[in-house]
């Protein structure tokens, strides 16, 4: 089993308030991530889930049991930091079997499930290396190993990657990846990248100042954030935030009107706000190029990157933008363009940043 229920979950420094009422349900076999930005609670959330961390109001409950006051090895879970936290003095054996030797398991049975963990983690041919001898990516699957040993009805992942290269990253969340499904376990994990997020999480749980702002499947929270917050953090670049005056409707669709007069047609909206000031929110792939029915655009800067071109500019009334295009786009910098959305998936934004 491996239930996991947050029940109105507080935490204080002093008189800091960190974590603030937070609830959440985490089935069994769930991949969990939560996600924000730095300081917004997620790590000292997790502390508190594995007991680093004493919980000053509300309820932790694993499997139907009370573990708020619990100790760590009374929960049964298992944590893995950002740092490794490997023993340099063991080798790779001795530092995934070192739980399993403190418990008083027989040696037999030791050298047994580091074997077969090793295997599982392809780190079967390195049992006798000590941790200075690995390298990043080697060094987190034996603290993942370490993990694995205590079987553990969750575990608990704390920035696992952020110390890794881009290659090796993404490397290891294709491994995580595998070893969830493998393994069928509770997994919860914290990180700051959307990208991680978005590729290993069944539910995805977005915080900020210490509250949940929305929790759900990775892809209903791209497409329908509930605020600007949320919106921006998901997706690489970010969601271009432009603010009109009004948005009316005609014969064809909507019509947003920019601050200078100017308008951007949006064919696919169905509300209209005249005379409102509103956010649109646009990503920058659901731009296309040399409509009519377009605006103005100003490049200030392009990236090729091979399979795709970014641009990064202002519009006519001087709000920045960002335009995703496929491919090997032939645009230069300083180049004027003539943009139109796809109507695809415009989001529309209050003036406190939620949508509408």
């Amino acid at each position: 089993m491996g239930d996991v229920t947050l029940q109105n979950i507080r935490k204080s420094y002093g008189a800091v308030e960190i974590i603030r009422d937070v609830s959440l349900e985490i089935s069994q076999g769930e991949f969990v991530v939560l996600v924000g930005p730095s300081g917004c609670g997620k790590s000292t959330l997790l502390r508190c889930i594995a007991g680093l961390e004493k919980i000053a109001d509300g309820k932790l409950i694993i499997d139907g049991e009370d573990m708020t006051a619990a100790t760590p090895s009374e929960r049964g879970v298992a944590m893995v930091f950002q740092s490794y936290a490997l023993y340099p003095h063991m080798t790779v054996a001795e530092n995934i079997g070192f739980g399993l030797r403190i418990a008083g398991t027989p040696k037999p049975a030791i050298t047994e499930k580091v074997l077969d963990i090793s295997k599982l983690l392809k780190l079967d041919h390195l049992l006798h290396r000590k941790p200075k001898a690995l390298s990043g990516g080697q060094r987190q699957r034996v603290a993942i190993g370490r993990a694995l040993a205590r079987n553990p009805r969750v575990f608990l992942f704390d920035e696992p990657l952020s110390n890794l290269d881009a290659a090796l990253r993404a490397e290891m969340r294709v491994e995580l990846a595998k070893l969830h499904h493998r393994l069928g376990s509770t997994m919860i994990y914290v990180t700051h990248d959307q990208v991680e997020a978005m590729t290993l999480a069944d539910r995805i749980v977005v915080m900020r100042d210490g509250r949940i702002e929305q929790e759900g499947r990775p892809l209903d929270l791209f497409n329908k954030p509930v605020n600007k917050f949320v919106a921006s953090f998901l997706g690489q670049p970010p969601m271009n935030f432009i603010e009109v005056e009004s948005i009316a409707r005609d014969v064809n669709g909507s019509v947003a009107e920019f601050k200078d007069g100017s308008t951007i047609r949006l064919p696919q909206m169905t509300a209209t706000i005249p005379r409102s000031k509103i956010t649109l929110g646009i990503r920058p792939d659901d731009f296309v190029i040399g409509s009519t029915d377009g605006f103005t655009f100003r490049t200030e800067v392009v990236e090729h990157l091979g399979d795709e071109t970014l641009c990064y500019g202002v519009v006519s009334d001087g709000q920045p933008l960002t335009a995703k295009f496929k491919g090997q786009a032939p645009i230069k910098s300083g180049e004027i363009l003539l943009l139109s959305t796809n109507g695809k998936h415009i989001h529309q934004f209050d003036l406190e940043g939620a949508a509408v």
